[in-house]
């Protein structure tokens, strides 16, 4: 059989394709990398925050996260809705409901997208007042209030008996007709109501309804009652019951009516309201969307809609809005710019790096086309044409590694897709290109330089060099003066992103302007002595200069995410171990049931527990300046606890509560306070209950409460002085704060206390807070990205010294084939190998780590580090030794493989080869 002849085109390209097969390997391999760390980062980021802020939402009570509709005016306007078969309800209850669907339809078309598209049915629930009914034998006393909801057949399971039919007649009549109703299985049970008994109604007092006759037909459960409607709801599912010290036992229930009869209750509005809420469908909810979505629920909100009465009887109806889902979002929003500005820092400089590392890779590609190069020019070719080829040639190994990068991606990772996220991904393969066309434009006749320097002294480099000193110096001025608030939307600011690297330049180019200082020295110093090796290894790195812009550029930056990254960690781990402490405001701290007198005094007895305070919560109180002419008057939260047990708890907590040296009733009744910042000291009367009214002594002002509160509108009274002022003997306290004994750890006195109170309660620890804090999506993303920062940076150092080598080796053979053929060892000739990267790798440890202490500056600055350690200091850089050395060990241990293997491979020269090709020239 013939041969194929290897001299068509096909043949010709794949041998020109296997010419290179190293460069052409590291040049996919970089593309990949840096397309793949484009594309795939900040879907990730964005995939993460966009389900923290589902989880965040949905985590709110249904009562704050739906939009809740506040009516003014006749609550109800009965009437037909303009399309009877719109809201799926028969006949008779689009009669009662449908003016008042149309005009919550209304409302909901008037929200602007995309909201418009997170708003679901509204959900109604009619409501009366309280009407008091004949007791049982239960010798308690009962009421009920009467509710409708229109679409109450989907919402309940008849357990017993029938649904209610629908009433028909008039409230009014001397003999009313009996109301049907229907309560939960709870309710029936606690109320002794048995199904098909009767019971009277007294006079309401605010309707002006006489008595009215009801009669049970029906219990149910609820179909699905951890569902979003009786979420807002759960007390139409459970009975009010109270056992007052003084008085008789109260059972308050909710009896729900057939909805098409409701009409017969609005002729009486008073004593009438309309919970009426839309709820946000958060399944489409976008972190990329966030800030919109906030922003257009504060406008929406903020509206009344206004609509006229539909008879002369009735007043106009008023409807408002109010949500409370709106801090969560700016919450969680908050966190990921956080995270977005600290990313960007991240990866800046090892992208850039990792472009450069690139543009060095074609340096070396194109020197394995310089024969070919050489000879078209030498026939005649073009500038252009020498180009063309070539910049194809890179294309084709830029572009299919980009489009597989930013495939996988895609593909793995599902989020908001920007025409940003695909652009700057596909623009990385088509850097190779430009690159090789840049390179291959020099004359190839010409002999070039093996180092890959700036380029000899002159203005030209000292103008560049000028250039990035001032970009640096006014990309700080402008980063430090945005502070750490920026934008509130979480999107990558350009300015904070490009300015690590500007630094990264900047101290590369003082670096380098330095690096002959020294060398001179060292190689004046070596050439007094008698070894060889030292002295031609340090006179070729001051005369040659092999490292070049690029690889001390690549291993300055290296070493600086290094100490960067172990700073930032130290820095987040010391600010979370604060935040833990400051969280839990003791070494355990127990929340739940009330703690009776009895398990405090059992809890005082555990051995683990040193010292116990019991905190109760007293709720808001109103407080006054009664000397102030306008009569200033606050709400503030007021907390209840013994002030010198809850002192000897925090004594170690820096920032804790000091016992004050006065915490009993003083004279005129004034009681001894500490308070938050946020409390005016002006306004010093309080009114505890209808019947007490003391005065407050602010003997302290404090920032915080660890342990009790995050707010800053808080005060703390002692508990003797609040149970005298008040009569109290139990202040019903639900939050315990507890040290622990000497040598007990937190999880074991967390174990015993649990023994105690029972499981309950929650227990957290200074421990499991940590790790809570830990596994949030910020802090996991922060210490994943300095990860992954440290090791592409070491990467990228370790492949651009094998590079260096490389670039240096036709100089660095020539002089080693001399040498060996002097007698000089294999073992020396890789000294020498040593002598070129050496210095470099000293000088740029010293370089990357100032680089590494000024970032942390920088980015402290610039980011608030909050939503990442959880607490409510600010966090200032610090060192831990461990992680420290960790990083740096990792950093290290990937260059010294990397260099190691390339030291081996350029120390294998063969003198006889060397020479000869030299003679062929």
């Amino acid at each position: 059989m013939a041969r194929k002849s290897r001299t068509g085109l096909p043949g010709l390209l794949l041998r020109q394709a296997g010419s290179a097969r190293g460069a052409s390997a590291v040049v996919v391999i970089i593309v990949l990398v840096v397309s793949a760390l484009l594309a795939a980062w900040p879907r990730a980021v964005d995939h993460m925050f966009s389900a923290e802020l589902r989880h965040d939402v949905d985590n709110v009570s249904p009562n704050l996260r739906n939009i809740e509709v506040t009516t003014t005016g006749t609550a109800m306007q009965p009437g037909q809705s303009s399309n009877p078969d719109r809201y799926g309800w028969n006949a008779a209850t689009d009669d009662v409901w449908g003016t008042t669907a149309d005009q919550m339809a209304h409302i909901k078309r008037s929200a602007p997208l995309p909201l418009r598209r997170m708003l679901a049915a509204p959900t109604y629930v009619a409501s009366t007042n309280d009407y008091e009914i004949s007791p049982s034998a239960m010798h308690a006393d009962l009421s009920v209030r009467f509710n409708a909801v229109p679409d109450i057949r989907s919402r309940v399971h008849i357990v017993h008996g029938r649904r209610p039919k629908s009433y028909d007649g008039a409230l009014t009549d001397s003999r009313p007709a009996p109301i049907e109703v229907m309560l939960s299985t709870t309710t029936a049970k606690k109320m002794g109501w048995k199904i098909g008994r009767q019971r009277t109604t007294r006079t309401n007092t605010v309707s002006g309804i006489g008595q009215l006759v009801v009669r049970l037909v029906g219990e149910f459960r609820a179909v699905d009652p951890g569902a979003d409607f009786w979420a807002a709801n759960s007390g139409k599912l459970y009975p009010n019951i109270r056992e007052p010290a003084n008085g008789p036992k109260t059972v308050e229930g909710a009896a729900f009516i057939n909805p098409a009869g409701w009409g017969a209750f609005t002729d009486y509005g008073a004593g009438l309201t309309l919970r009426a809420q839309i709820p946000l469908k958060t399944g489409s909810l976008q972190i990329s969307d966030a800030h919109t979505i906030a922003a257009q629920l504060r406008s929406f909100t903020s509206q009344t809609f206004q609509y006229p009465a539909v008879s002369q009887y009735r007043s106009p109806t008023g409807r408002s809005l109010s949500t409370g889902v709106i801090e969560t979002i700016d919450a969680v929003t908050a966190r990921a710019a956080s995270t977005n500005k600290v990313l960007a820092l991240l990866a800046s400089a090892p992208v850039g790096v990792a472009l450069a590392v690139l543009a060095l890779a074609s340096r070396i590609f194109i020197n394995r086309r310089r024969h070919a190069l050489t000879l078209i020019a030498a026939r005649g070719a073009s500038s252009l044409q020498r180009r063309v080829p070539i910049a194809l040639e890179g294309l084709a190994l830029g572009v299919p590694a980009a489009i597989l990068a930013v495939g996988g991606a895609y593909l793995l990772i599902p989020a908001h897709t920007t025409v940003m996220s695909l652009l700057l991904p596909l623009l990385a393969g088509v850097l190779p290109g430009m690159f090789f066309a840049w390179t291959a434009g020099a004359d190839p006749t010409r002999p070039q330089r093996s180092d890959l320097q700036l380029g000899s002294p002159s203005h030209l480099r000292w103008i560049v060099e000028m250039l990035v000193l001032v970009a640096t110096a006014a990309s700080v001025y402008l980063v430090s003066r945005q502070g750490a608030a920026g934008g509130a939307a979480a999107r990558i600011d350009p300015l904070i992103a490009v300015t690590p690297l500007l630094l990264a330049l900047s101290v590369c180019v003082v670096a380098l302007r330095l690096f002959p200082i020294p060398m001179l020295m060292v190689t004046r110093g070596l050439g007094r002595g008698r070894g060889l090796i030292g002295f031609l290894g340090s006179a070729r790195s001051v005369r040659e200069r092999h490292a070049g812009f690029i690889p001390a550029l690549v291993l300055i930056v290296g070493f600086g995410t290094a100490a960067f990254s172990g700073i930032m960690l130290s820095t987040v781990q010391d600010g979370i171990a604060d935040a833990a402490q400051q969280r839990v405001g003791a070494d355990v701290q127990v929340n739940g049931p009330v703690f009776s007198r009895k398990k405090l005094a059992a809890i005082r007895k555990i051995r683990a527990v040193d010292v116990a305070a019991a905190v109760s919560d007293q709720g808001l109180v109103t407080i006054w300046a009664p000397n102030n002419s306008a009569l200033e008057t606050g709400n503030v939260r007021l907390f209840v606890a013994d002030l010198a047990d809850l002192a000897d708890v925090q004594q170690s907590l820096p920032g804790g509560i000091r016992e004050p040296r006065q915490t009993s009733v003083g004279a005129g009744r004034q009681i001894p306070v500490i308070a938050g910042t946020g409390v005016s000291t002006k306004q010093t009367h309080v009114a505890l209950s209808p019947e007490h009214s003391v005065a407050f002594d602010y003997v302290q002002v404090q920032p915080h409460a660890f342990g009790i509160t995050a707010g800053d509108n808080w005060i703390l009274m002692d508990s003797a002085a609040y149970a005298k002022v008040m009569g109290l003997h139990n202040l019903f306290p639900t939050t315990l704060l507890a040290s622990t004994g000497p040598g007990v750890s937190d999880r074991v006195a967390a174990r015993q206390l649990r023994a105690v109170v029972g499981s309950d309660a929650s227990y957290a620890t200074r421990e499991s807070e940590a790790a809570s804090i830990n596994s949030q999506p910020s802090t996991r993303a922060l210490q994943v990205g300095l990860a992954i920062s440290l090791v592409l940076s070491a990467a990228l150092a370790a492949a651009a010294t094998a590079m260096m080598l490389i670039v240096a080796a036709p100089a660095r053979d020539r002089l080693v084939a001399i040498l060996r053929s002097y007698g000089v060892s294999r073992r020396q000739s890789g000294l020498l190998v040593l002598w070129e990267i050496g210095p470099v790798i000293v000088t740029a440890a010293i370089a990357g780590t100032l680089l590494g202490w000024l970032l942390p500056l920088l980015t402290t600055a610039v980011v608030d580090f909050r939503p990442f350690t959880g607490g409510q200091a600010v966090p200032t850089p610090s060192v831990d030794p461990l992680i420290m050395s960790g990083s740096f060990a990792v950093f290290i241990g990937i260059v010294t493989i990397g260099v190691t293997m390339a030291i081996r491979i350029a120390s294998r020269v063969s003198p006889a080869a060397v020479l000869r090709a030299n003679e062929e020239r």
